[in-house]
């Protein structure tokens, strides 16, 4: 199956499996203890989930010149070449993300699509989400692969993955050291299991200033000053997402009010009282996560 046809499915490409990532994974690892500290990512309505973020490079340029390896990695890019029938495969990004002990996700999700005309920054991951998930937007969608790549030796932490649509039966990757899954991940439903042993968590005081960082001795979880946590580096889970765009030659665009258009159309209302300026206030976000939902229950 290809990208083209692809648009016309409710599936997504089929994911490849690497069992060797890298040379030295406890390089990756040292890479992570160096440079936080690590903040959440933002998420729809405040929400707390002990998994930080940082990126190492992004748009195609590296952030931390010691990516350079992980940015342009033959095995990513010779898998998402294969995945989609293309040598068109620009490597765009490398985000990091450190998790530590807690239940699994009680939801499967897609990652944040992209669309030609849309700015991801200016517009929130929900409105991105639904985008994606109302496949009104294919002809203007850019072509994400994303590689996730482990390097957790600790307890759990597996991920769960469903290439056949979210209706099926899931598969679970339970090895979580030098190993990746390069998937068609805007489309290909996804969670992490829980982290750690059953009597393991992270702190409840959590806010969205949380932050994590490595102080030489231990990753120490911190808000606002003050320490609310401190985790050995065997308990912390450790994953990187490469990303990369695969051209097709398709180069249509679309508007914030062409957007509005083409959902309300959809719908058979009008989102919002039928006003475009307010696209993104509560109110819609409600109304389109329901209709066109990124996360669904497991």
């Amino acid at each position: 199956m290809t990208i083209a046809e692809r648009r016309g499915l409710n599936r997504c490409l089929e994911p490849i499996l690497l069992d060797h990532v890298v040379d030295d994974p406890e390089g990756v690892r040292e890479l992570a203890r160096l440079n936080g500290p690590y903040v959440f990512p933002e998420r729809p309505g405040g929400f707390i989930w002990p998994t930080w973020h940082t990126q190492w490079a992004t748009g195609g340029g590296l952030l931390l010149d010691d990516a350079a390896d992980l940015l342009h990695h033959d095995g990513f890019v010779a898998a998402a070449a294969q995945m989609c029938g293309s040598d068109d495969v620009v490597p765009e990004g490398v985000y990091v993300n450190i998790g530590t002990p807690w239940i699994a996700q009680p939801v499967k999700h897609t990652d944040l699509p992209m669309f030609r005309g849309i700015d991801h920054d200016a517009v929130p991951g929900w409105f991105l989400q639904a985008m994606g998930t109302s496949r009104l937007f294919e002809a203007e969608r850019i072509n994400s692969i994303t590689a996730v790549a482990w390097f957790f030796a600790g307890a759990n932490g597996g991920f769960t993955y469903w290439p056949d649509g979210a209706g099926s039966d899931g598969r679970e990757q339970v090895s979580m050291w030098n190993t990746a899954i390069v998937g068609d991940n805007d489309f290909m439903y996804h969670r992490v299991e829980r982290i750690g042993a059953a009597d393991t968590t992270s702190p409840a005081e959590m806010t969205a200033d949380t932050t994590i960082d490595h102080d030489g001795d231990s990753w120490v979880v911190v808000d606002d000053g003050a320490i609310l946590g401190r985790f050995d580096d065997r308990e912390v889970r450790l994953s990187v997402s490469w990303k990369a765009t695969v051209l097709d030659g398709n180069n249509a665009e679309t508007t914030l009010d062409e957007a509005y258009e083409r959902m309300a159309t959809e719908i058979g209302v009008d989102i919002v009282a039928g006003h475009p300026d307010r696209l993104f206030d509560e109110t819609s976000r409600l109304q389109l996560m329901k209709r066109w939902p990124g996360f669904m229950p497991v």
